[in-house]
This record gives structure tokens, sequence and C-alpha cells, in this order.
């Protein structure tokens, strides 16, 4: 039975020196232990940030990003190194191809996560007033659904940087009154 090593058995200790080099609490994160195929490099002042190594078409390919669970519209940084390369060198490549982008990513992640938290918070704030006239209810593909009790439903969807309107179970004269408040708007 032949014992072939895998990429992160034979470079796992390269990376551990490149981290050393590299300061700032660089590590390799051994926690990543399900993907044989890649070392992850992570440090504590660069959250959700990671660097990945893997071996392609005879070289170490680096590749630095965000998690893609935590935002997943940043870009990778990517550069590729020699496999015999010095872990010096390895962490000065690093240094200048990978992480100058790393903080405009992490800042940009922030905005996004605080937008999406605000958005959050306005949809929560906007469902409250409206349970305050109607029972709120599921409706699919629709911000909410709504019951006013006498037999009229509707959802609510958001459309643009606006909201649309959908009734059900109106007879004649609830809809001329719904259109005629509407035109008074």
């Amino acid at each position: 039975m032949q014992n072939t090593k895998t990429f992160k058995d034979r470079y796992a200790p390269l990376f551990i020196k490149v981290c050393n080099f590299l300061g700032g609490g660089w590590r390799v994160d051994m926690l990543e232990m399900n993907n044989e195929h890649q070392i992850k490099l992570t440090a504590p002042n660069l959250r959700r940030y990671a660097i990945s190594a893997r071996q392609e078409k005879g070289r170490i390919v680096l590749s630095g990003h965000l998690e893609y669970r935590y935002y997943p519209y940043g870009e990778a940084a990517q550069c590729t190194v020699s496999l015999d390369r010095s872990p010096a060198a390895i962490a000065n490549d690093i240094r200048r191809k990978i992480l100058p982008g790393s903080a405009e990513q992490i800042a940009a992640a922030s905005d996004y996560h605080q937008e999406q938290q605000a958005k959050k918070q306005h949809t929560m704030i906007l469902k409250n007033m409206m349970a305050q006239q109607v029972t709120l209810t599921n409706h699919h593909n629709a911000l909410t659904g709504f019951y006013n009790g006498r037999g009229i439903r509707g959802a609510v969807t958001e459309i643009g940087g606006g909201y649309g309107l959908m009734f059900d179970g109106l007879d004649t004269d609830q809809l001329i009154k719904i259109v005629g408040f509407i035109s008074t708007l």
C-alpha cells in the first residue's frame, strides 16, 4: 500500500513558518481539517478574512477572501507561488499582493451587514404597525399577508424601493371605497 501525503500534510509546516513571518497573530487554521487539499490561514485582527492555499498545476495558489457565508459579494485577491518558494518570500507576496485589499473588503462587508440589519429592523417596525390594524399572516413571495376579520385578505410585497398591495375578497362597494381612498393619496 502506497503512503501518499496530501497537500495539507506536505505543506502545513511551510505555512506555519509563513504565518510566523507574517506576524500579527497569523496562524494555520487547524479546525479546517475536512479539506485535505487546502490550507487556511487566519488572523485575529482580520475577522472572517482568510487566505487559502492549494496546489494547482504545479504551483501554490494563494487566495485572500472573506468567508462566503458572511459576505458572498467579495472578490478574492489571488497570486501563485512556486512549490519550492521560501516561507519569507511567500509571506512577502501575501503582504504585497493579497493583504492590501483586505481592509476594504472587511469594511464593505460591515457596511452590507449594517444595511441588512437596518432593513430588517425597518421591516419589523412596519409589521408591528400593520399588526395594530389587521391580523398578519404568512403569504408566499410577500413581505406579509393580512386578514381584517371581515373576509378581506391581502398581501404586501416589496417592489423596488416601495411596496405593493394586493387584496382578495373585496365586493364592489369595498373596491370602490379603496380606489377612492387611493385617489386621495
